[in-house]
C-alpha cells in the first residue's frame, strides 16, 4: 500500500520538484527581464526606429542639397611635333560646387512627410500592442507558476497526511487490530 502511494506521489509531484530549482523573482523583475530580452518586442522596437527614420528622410526633401565635384590632372612628356624640341608639362585642376533648393514640389514632399508620419504613428501603436501582448504573457506565466506552487504545497500536505494515515493503519494492524476489509 505504501509503495503504491509513494509511486503515485512521485508521479504527481515530479514536474513540480524540477521547478523547485528555478530562480525566484518578483513580477516586476520578470516584466523588466521580458522587456529587455524578448525577441518579438526587440524586433518591434527596431522596426519602430526604422520607420521613424523614414519620417526624417521624408523631411529632407525640404532641405537644400549640395554636391561637390573635384578633378585634378598633371601631365609631363615630350613634344610630338617635328618642329618643336624638348618636353612639356601640363597642370590643371577644376572644381564644381552645386547647390539645389526645391522651391515648389506640387505637394510631393508634404505628402511624403504626412505618409511617413502616419506610418510612424502606426508602428508606434504596433509596438504598444506587442508590449501589451508580451506583458500579458509574462503575467499569465507568472501567475500560473504561483498557482502551480500552491497546488504543489496542497498536494504535499495531502501526501504527508496520507503517509501519516498509512503509518497509523500499519501500526494498528501490527499491534493486533483487525485487518482492513477489502
Amino acid at each position: 500500500m505504501s509503495r503504491v502511494l509513494a509511486c503515485f506521489a512521485l508521479a504527481v509531484l515530479s514536474p513540480y520538484i524540477a521547478q523547485a530549482d528555478a530562480k525566484a523573482q518578483s513580477l516586476q523583475d520578470a516584466l523588466a527581464h521580458a522587456y529587455q530580452s524578448n525577441p518579438a518586442l526587440l524586433g518591434e522596437q527596431a522596426n519602430q526606429r526604422a520607420v521613424t527614420e523614414n519620417s526624417v528622410q521624408a523631411r529632407s526633401g525640404w532641405r537644400p542639397t549640395v554636391s561637390v565635384n573635384m578633378d585634378a590632372n598633371y601631365q609631363q612628356g615630350p613634344y610630338t611635333n617635328a618642329f618643336a624640341l624638348g618636353s612639356y608639362t601640363s597642370n590643371y585642376a577644376e572644381g564644381y560646387v552645386a547647390a539645389k533648393q526645391t522651391l515648389y514640389s506640387f505637394g510631393h514632399t508634404a505628402n511624403q512627410v504626412k505618409a511617413a508620419d502616419a506610418r510612424s504613428h502606426a508602428a508606434r501603436h504596433a509596438l504598444r500592442l506587442t508590449e501589451a501582448q508580451v506583458f500579458t504573457n509574462v503575467i499569465t506565466a507568472y501567475m500560473n507558476v504561483l498557482r502551480d506552487r500552491s497546488i504543489k504545497d496542497i498536494r504535499q500536505a495531502d501526501l504527508s497526511m496520507l503517509q501519516r494515515q498509512v503509518q497509523l493503519t500499519t501500526s494498528r494492524y501490527n499491534l493486533g487490530g483487525a485487518p482492513p476489509s477489502r
